[in-house]
């Protein structure tokens, strides 16, 4: 084997090193993009607002309303059931 046929085959051995590397450091840096939201997600809290015309403020089921007075809100009253009401706007 000559010896430019030797440093070509070396080339070629650095060529696929660096090739394996940066697919390992893609594959990595992806996988942690992709942890990283999943973790943030767990400090944040879950808040969700609802901004409706015409309804007062007993006319939702778990502020005294709902099935009561004639029209029944069962997904709020489940969200409700499930998390914090705020009774006072001060």
């Amino acid at each position: 084997m000559s010896a430019r046929a030797r440093t070509q085959d070396e080339t070629d051995n650095q060529r696929d090193k660096l090739l394996r590397y940066g697919v390992a450091v893609l594959t990595a840096a992806s996988a942690l993009m992709c942890a990283v939201p999943a973790l943030a997600a767990e400090n944040k809290p879950n808040v969700v607002f609802i901004l409706a015309d015409n309804v007062g403020y007993g006319e939702l089921g778990p502020y005294g309303g709902g099935e009561l007075r004639g029209a029944p809100t069962p997904p709020i009253d489940q969200l409700a059931s499930e998390g914090l009401q705020f009774r006072s706007g001060g």
